[in-house]
């Protein structure tokens, strides 16, 4: 399975003691399906959080791996205390996607909630505080963009609200938008509620076969708009090149980072970084 994690899958219209059901196939958009296992345990969230994903990493959270030399180890340090806020926020245009990400983040060691949709009580109340970061997933997607805009911005006020000190946005991997949206209006969004001068748009996933060269998106060994996106019923994708996709649907100005500064290190690309901020690019 491509899920490392025990997840817990229950929404308003399912019973609570209802376990995870695993997906059928490769959505349209790409996406990888949700085919994660049912968790063992699947009475153990209260009633009151049935709009919740919790998705619980296998090991025990703040510890190392059992190879490292014990005179490297040192003290165990949990990557989370009781009481504090979570570190990272992400909205989400789907679920499926939102379950990809939320995977990845519990993968990297962060414990991690999603929740399907915006829950109505606070972070606190929803997660039980013991978490590292949270997903709300949406269905924005391919929602009218005011829609889309306003219930992303809705979702990043509740988490920077909840004290989330970095938000992070979700969209396809395959870019799926038209020219009028919605990835940038809202990005601009986004930028707006945070207070943000430049963010980083990158819709790589190499791991189902999305890269980004030179600022044009791939689908395994093809350009997106040679593969079967480009046939898209909703959201026919012509056009590879990132720049020129987000350009038709933002009035801030684009730009991009090349991947010679990239291999110079991260100095190099701290100085892109700013040298573009300077030049009034918000999204590179």
């Amino acid at each position: 399975s491509w899920i490392a994690s025990s997840v817990t899958l229950r929404d308003r219209h399912w019973p609570a003691n209802t376990p995870a059901r695993s997906g059928s196939g490769a959505s349209s958009t790409g996406d990888t399906p949700f085919t994660g296992p049912p968790s063992q345990d699947s009475g153990s969230v209260p009633d009151h959080r049935s709009d919740v994903c919790p998705v619980e990493s296998l090991a025990r959270l703040g510890s190392r791996p059992a190879s490292t030399p014990a005179a490297d180890r040192g003290t165990a340090v949990p990557l989370h205390r009781a009481g504090l806020p979570p570190t990272l926020g992400a909205v989400a245009d789907d679920v499926t996607g939102g379950t990809d990400l939320a995977s990845a983040l519990v993968r990297a060691g962060l414990r991690t909630v999603q929740t399907l949709g915006l829950p109505s009580g606070p972070v606190h109340a929803v997660t039980g505080g013991e978490v590292e970061a949270v997903v709300v997933a949406l269905k924005t997607r391919a929602a009218p963009r005011d829609q889309a805009v306003r219930e992303s911005r809705a979702a990043a006020r509740w988490l920077l609200d909840a004290g989330c000190r970095q938000l992070y946005e979700k969209y396809c991997s395959t870019f799926d938008s038209t020219p009028a949206g919605n990835i940038g209006p809202v990005t601009d969004a986004l930028l707006a509620e945070t207070g943000a001068r430049l963010t980083v748009v990158c819709p790589a996933f190499p791991a189902t076969g999305r890269t980004v060269y030179r600022s044009h998106l791939f689908v395994g060994d093809q350009l997106l708009s040679e593969s079967s996106m480009r046939h898209h019923p909703l959201t026919p994708m012509t056009d590879s090149d990132l720049r020129r996709l987000l350009q038709a649907q933002t009035p801030s100005r684009v730009g991009a980072l090349t991947i010679d500064v990239v291999r110079a290190g991260v100095a190099a690309v701290r100085a892109g970084l700013a040298s573009l901020r300077e030049e009034g690019i918000r999204m590179v």
